[in-house]
């Protein structure tokens, strides 16, 4: 029997009660989104999961080729855990959690080294995946072998991965702090969840001006508005796992300075909605919002946080919002809202 405690993370046990009955009661927007969850499954599922034995991810501008290739396994195991476990949560069928839980022994048991240019960062942005899915069925009641290997994969492999860019000063480093956060919290260490609540109170001060820009990320080019997002994705949702597991709010701090995470958002918001006015590059912004996907869901998670009308006008349009297919800090918004409009 395991001696250790269950927090909440990104995810709450009362979030997804909360989900499961309005899907029960077929009230929307969480049964449409639950329909589509279930479709987004049954797509998956129709490809044959892999795990590798060295997460080897080269760097995106070295070889952009391999650099997606070598990711696709990881991306598409991990999102298929996470949807098939949320399913689970929701549905209480068996076969969800079977799933989920074959495919996390999967790359429990495969997976031994990271490795490449990018292998790190690669593995904080997707194996979050997998520890969102462990935590959805440590949530439900599900506490098998998955779980002790997840925890023995975490501390050999997922854990080293993500601290050795968590001091990153761009978005490596909100990447790495939500992947350390997220494994500190499958393994109930309350006390490194405080340490990661102190790194990233520090990285926000250090890498949000006071006019809510992020300069390491508007810095590049022609996808500033772009690595922006990439930037508070993680950052927004390592914030919440730390509220969630200990309380600390970091998502409705305000420096002495005037720097907060809530003006980073709403900088970002308008130039996702105005980019011709973005002034850091003359070229036209690349990689603009993709319907269903990002940025919506990252405003979606935020307009359940603090409530801003504008971030649900942006965001509510394109609802069901599902995975980005590309990396997992907020994935299936719609579903997981607690807000209700």
């Amino acid at each position: 029997m395991r001696n250790v405690m269950i927090l909440n993370g990104l995810y709450t046990k009362e979030q997804l009660e909360s989900i499961k009955n309005s899907v029960a009661q077929k009230k929307e927007p969480w049964y449409g989104a639950y329909c589509a969850l279930l479709d987004d499954i049954e797509e998956k599922l129709r490809i044959k999961p892999v795990a590798d034995v060295d997460f080897n991810i080269p760097g995106a501008y070295i070889d952009g080729e391999g650099h997606v290739r070598n990711k696709e396994h990881l991306c598409h195991l991990g999102l298929t855990a996470h949807a098939c476990a949320l399913a689970y949560a929701v549905s209480h069928e068996e076969r969800y959690c079977r799933k989920a839980e074959e495919l996390l022994c999967r790359w429990f048991d495969t997976n031994v080294s990271v490795s490449g240019h990018d292998g790190a960062l690669s593995m904080s942005y997707l194996g979050t995946s997998l520890l969102l899915a462990a935590e959805i069925l440590q949530h439900c009641g599900r506490e098998t072998e998955y779980l002790t290997k997840a925890e023995s994969w975490v501390r050999r492999v997922f854990l080293p991965a993500a601290n050795s860019i968590r001091d990153g000063k761009n978005n490596w480093g909100d990447w790495g702090l939500l992947a350390s956060v997220m494994c500190y919290r499958l393994l109930g260490d309350v006390e490194n969840i405080k340490i990661c609540a102190g790194l990233l109170k520090k990285h926000i001060e250090e890498t949000i001006s006071a006019d809510g820009s992020m300069p390491r990320e508007t810095a590049r080019g022609n996808r500033g508005i772009w690595y922006t997002y990439f930037a508070l994705a993680p950052m927004t949702a390592a914030c919440t796992v730390v509220y969630n597991s200990i309380g600390t709010d970091l998502l409705c701090r305000t420096e002495s300075t005037g720097k907060s995470v809530k003006k980073a958002l709403d900088y970002l918001l308008y130039h996702y909605q105005d980019p011709d006015k973005w002034e850091f590059c003359a070229e036209k912004q690349d990689m603009l919002p993709f319907v269903r996907y990002w940025p919506y869901n990252l405003f979606e998670a935020m307009w359940d946080r603090y409530g801003d009308n504008r971030y649900f006008e942006f965001a509510s349009g394109n609802r069901p919002i599902g995975n980005t297919c590309h990396h997992d800090a907020w994935s299936y918004t719609t579903l997981t809202v607690l807000s209700e409009k």
